[in-house]
């Protein structure tokens, strides 16, 4: 048995909730070069000129964006986050173009990119703190991330609980397919007693030193990623999203 997270097991977007927290604690790195198509190769030379302008004097890269400041540049590297990651947008058009909607949703993409620089184990330990707080926040409360009022709570929905603590009492081998990145669901996933070795989410290429980086892992036909930010890429073509979520149930459990 086979359940997607967000929205489905849990009542709003752990996904969102970590980007926004990654936002307003500044912990999201500048690009190397400045060159926001390193961090996914389907975006438009719209988005990434927006996102260097309102950005690229905030740190150099490889350093961690300020975004946590109120000043006005810092705002504004936080609203152009934004506007690609909820919106789809840079300045004028799409943000994102190119990729194939069977397999690819570059905005959920993009929020597992955004944590490049970051290991899986980091980011479970930051998933937990942005967990406690979604969950201890009021139903409907919202939170201001750059100048926007955005979602700040999660639920578990207790039927879906149920549901699967009925399905594993039953003999039901369970699982959890998402669309977000891997860590983050598997520090949630206790709540609904499925074990972290049964949460396949978005799962990322790492470095020497045991980093994320900005390319996906493969599956199927698709390799795992490279993109040199130019016109060298590979890979970066599919997710656990749609007819990806196939390809990776094929892949890890069967």
């Amino acid at each position: 048995a086979l359940f997607d997270w967000d929205n489905t097991v849990i009542k709003n977007d752990i996904g969102d909730l970590m980007v926004f927290w990654m936002i307003k604690t500044g912990k999201i790195y500048q690009p190397p070069e400045y060159n926001w198509r390193k961090t996914n190769a389907d975006m438009t030379t719209d988005a990434v000129t927006m996102l260097r302008a309102a950005c690229d004097g905030l740190a150099m890269p490889g350093s961690l964006l300020p975004t946590d400041r109120a000043d006005t540049q810092a705002v504004a590297c936080a609203d152009a986050i934004l506007s690609v990651y909820l919106d789809n947008k840079g300045k004028v058009g799409a943000a994102f173009v190119g990729h194939d909607y069977r397999r690819m949703e570059p905005t959920y993409a993009w929020a597992v990119q955004l944590q490049a620089g970051h290991s899986p184990a980091d980011i479970a330990l930051l998933a937990k703190d942005v967990i406690a707080e979604g969950l201890a926040a009021a139903v409907g409360a919202t939170q201001q991330v750059g100048s926007r009022k955005v979602n700040a709570y999660v639920r578990v929905y207790d039927q879906m609980k149920d549901l699967i603590g009925a399905m594993q009492d039953n003999g039901f081998d369970v699982w959890v397919i998402t669309a977000t990145s891997e860590p983050v669901v598997k520090a949630f996933a206790d709540q609904v007693k499925i074990a972290t070795d049964h949460v396949i989410g978005v799962r990322m290429v790492l470095d020497a030193m045991g980093k994320q980086t900005y390319n996906l892992q493969g599956c199927g036909d698709v390799p795992d990623g490279v993109n040199d930010g130019a016109a060298t890429f590979k890979g970066n073509t599919m997710m656990t999203y749609i007819d990806g979520k196939r390809c990776w149930v094929n892949k890890v459990i069967y």
